[in-house]
């Protein structure tokens, strides 16, 4: 068999391959993160690699790209002995971990009592289940395998009152884990539940991301073979437990203390995690298959932790507003906000709630993966080397970059397109229609000139070095903010309200984290209102998952406000594309 030697950064893994895999899937095999939103289908650019050892020629997606001396990992299949030079590993620094401090004098979902058991007198006409009966409640068939007819102290554990074991002695210890699967990156912390605090924190890129960016090239994997689903079922099982573990040992902590495990995630996520297919989300009438509170043993879907630990999935109300959604809005509290208020998560899939008064209405937009860097031209998700915010001198002629991490940029992530379109559309360089001006047209004088350049008879956008925003990545942040705009004002109409009427805008999410309110209201995202009526609130989908284990009155009210939402579907809605054509303009500036 051939061999493959991969090397990224100072590591050097050593490995067969067969005949026919695809340098992606050598690379995979080895459990190296190599980007590949597309799926592997050669569309997107960002498998890239370097490898020596056999002159394989350019494929027609490759010099489309035109990523030389980079190829394609997903095109190539090599027969040689080669050397696979992997650029380096992307780790989920940045993302966004619960910082939130949570109120200490609520009553937790977990509970724990003590009691003695002593034995039966010999005239009384009672069993040994009978007195832990007395001390603990209804006991079920698991818990009574487990019982001791042993006279001495015991300790009953409660989930949401419900007993879940009895253990020997004296036990106070209690910690459940949060999870966030996000469709890019995944959240988790561990909750020690006794002094209502999250003690430990990890996060990390959805290793499901192999088979796409989107929920919907991750439906359309499952759809192609049910294989699939279990594939990527088996890869967030098995990081997240490794997360888990990775906290657990941190903490130098019994596994079996943690009673349970509280998964916050869209409703394509929700179903891998349980394996069950998603491929109905992505047909007509497109519903989900189930979107209630579900409790089980986590060792149900392969989420071995502690003997007793069981899993919580959150609601969901519809196809695309997800578990996550819900989290989010019980976690602020949105049915005490307000009367006009308006809650976004921005991301590939933006879910948007309206409450007016005590109704609410709630949208999905197909915003595109643009927002995270994909199908843009240099683009990345928020990550070290990114540009974040872009401002022009009009007066010197000067670029000024933030860049995460402060070193030389690489990428530009979606808050730096957001910027860059802003200061372009300020300077005139865009029009309202997105259309961005001919370099040639300039006067040699003009300062402007100095943000433009031609790259083989096309005008972009330059940046730094080789890096560009080119005239398709405008019009792929038009069609995003096309489609957010449009729901907003779908949204508005629902209840014959105008933009102005709106009291507050809460933007939550890792993507809204990075944003302000001069780049979402000027490039036309959001519609104009005053800065004041803005907040973000991070991580609301996280918070809300730990906010189900630290208080009971919380978990209760997840489905009583799911059930008050009503959903529009924007396929179906008479006045979308009305809406649609009225937010394709950008702001005039």
């Amino acid at each position: 068999m051939p061999k493959a030697v991969i090397q990224i950064n100072d590591l050097k893994k050593e490995t067969d391959y067969t005949f026919g895999e695809t340098l992606l899937e050598i690379i995979k095999h080895e459990n190296i993160f190599i980007d590949a939103p597309c799926g592997g289908k050669g569309k997107c650019g960002k498998c890239k690699v370097k490898f020596t050892g056999e002159d394989i020629p350019l494929s027609p997606e490759e010099k489309e790209l035109n990523l030389y001396p980079y190829r394609l990992a997903c095109i190539i299949k090599p027969s040689k002995d080669i050397v696979i030079e992997v650029p380096q590993e992307e780790k989920a620094e940045g993302f966004l971990i619960s910082e939130t401090q949570f109120d200490k004098k609520t009553e937790a979902a977990i509970k724990t009592v003590i009691k003695t058991i002593n034995a039966p007198e010999t005239h009384e006409n009672k069993s040994w289940l009978h007195k832990y009966e007395e001390a603990f409640g209804e006991i079920d068939f698991e818990i009574l395998k487990s019982l001791k007819p042993v006279s001495g102290n015991y300790t009953g554990v409660y989930l949401n009152k419900k007993l879940i074991a009895v253990l020997d002695g004296e036990k106070n210890k209690k910690y459940a884990i949060a999870v966030d699967i996000g469709t890019t990156t995944v959240a988790a912390v561990l909750i020690d539940v006794e002094n209502m605090i999250v003690s430990a924190k990890r996060s990390f890129i959805n290793p499901q991301i192999e088979f796409g960016s989107d929920v919907l090239t991750r439906i359309s994997a499952v759809l192609e073979s049910k294989d699939n689903l279990f594939k990527m079922q088996d890869l967030i099982t098995k990081t997240v437990k490794k997360a888990a573990f990775e906290m657990i040992d941190e903490l130098q902590i019994n596994p079996d203390f943690v009673y349970e495990i509280v998964f916050s995630a869209n409703s394509v996520m929700n179903h891998i995690l349980l394996g069950i297919n998603p491929g109905v989300l992505g047909n007509a009438p497109y519903k989900n298959v189930f979107d209630k509170v579900l409790h089980f043993k986590s060792s149900e879907i392969g989420l071995h932790i502690g003997a007793y630990t069981h899993a919580l999935i959150l609601p969901s109300v519809s196809s695309y507003i997800g578990a996550d959604i819900i989290s989010g809005i019980n976690f602020i509290d949105i049915e005490k906000l307000k009367t006009n208020t308006l809650f976004i998560d921005i991301g590939t899939n933006t879910e948007l709630v309206l409450k007016h008064g005590s109704a609410f209405f709630a949208t999905s937009c197909a915003a595109g993966p643009a927002l995270e860097g994909m199908n843009i031209t240099f683009g990345s998700r928020a990550q070290n080397g990114a540009i974040e915010d872009v401002h022009f001198d009009l007066m010197s002629g000067k670029i000024n970059l933030k860049v995460i991490g402060n070193v030389e940029p690489k990428s530009i992530c979606g808050s730096g397109i957001l910027a860059l379109i802003r200061e372009s559309l300020k300077a005139k360089l865009i029009d309202k229609r997105g259309r961005l001006i001919s370099f040639s047209s300039l006067e040699p004088s003009d300062v402007r000139k100095n943000f433009l350049s031609d790259i083989n008879g096309e005008t972009v956008i330059k940046l730094f070095d080789k890096l560009y925003v080119s005239k398709k990545d405008i019009r792929n942040i038009q069609l995003s903010k096309t489609a957010i705009l449009s729901g907003i004002n779908v949204l508005l109409d629902k209840f014959n309200l105008t933009a102005s009427q709106l009291d507050e805008i809460i933007i939550a999410g890792q993507f809204g984290n990075h944003l302000t309110e001069d780049m979402l209201i000027n490039t036309g995202f959001l519609p104009s209102v005053e800065k004041e009526k803005f907040s973000y609130m991070k991580n609301t989908s996280l918070d809300g998952a730990i906010s189900t284990v630290l208080n009971i009155n919380k978990r209760n009210n997840l489905m009583k406000l799911k059930n008050k939402i009503g959903f529009s579907d924007l396929s179906l809605d008479s006045k979308y594309q009305k809406f649609f054509m009225e937010s394709s303009n950008f702001p005039d500036l």
